[in-house]
């Protein structure tokens, strides 16, 4: 492409993509960690991260750990990215929840044999958790 970037330029441009949190989802996370163990499993890598670090630090006070993708050397949708975190957290798929919203991710969690929820919106989720009996 011929392209005259510098890495600084590229790694700008790179990270650009993130949008904002679904509304709700901060006061939704608070009342869950109350409740349960909270952690991220993101597919990312070292660039990507030094911005989403800083963009949703608000919310990601919420989780106990992130697992992130470059780090455990294997991505969503991948049952070795499932089965890493599952080892880490020593529970079994019957005891965890996963909530994503890509389907390609839901599919490779359930595939490991761990509930999900697909996400399109925190007042979705949030219902889907009482219907499941998870919130009130």
């Amino acid at each position: 492409m011929n392209l005259k970037l510098s890495d600084k330029d590229f790694d700008n441009g790179w990270c650009d993509n993130y949008l904002d949190t679904y509304n709700g989802i901060d006061n939704l996370l608070k009342d869950l960690k109350h409740i349960y163990k909270l952690v991220a499993l993101t597919n990312t890598n070292i660039i990507h991260e030094r911005v989403w670090k800083v963009k949703y630090a608000d919310t990601l006070r919420h989780f106990e750990k992130i697992f992130c993708s470059h780090e455990i050397k294997t991505r969503k949708p991948e049952r070795k990215a499932y089965k890493i975190v599952l080892n880490d957290l020593q529970v079994k798929p019957q005891q965890t929840i996963f909530l994503d919203d890509n389907i390609d991710n839901i599919k490779g969690a359930e595939e490991t044999g761990i509930a999900t929820i697909w996400v399109t919106s925190s007042r979705q989720m949030s219902d889907e958790l009482k219907t499941k009996g998870l919130l009130t």
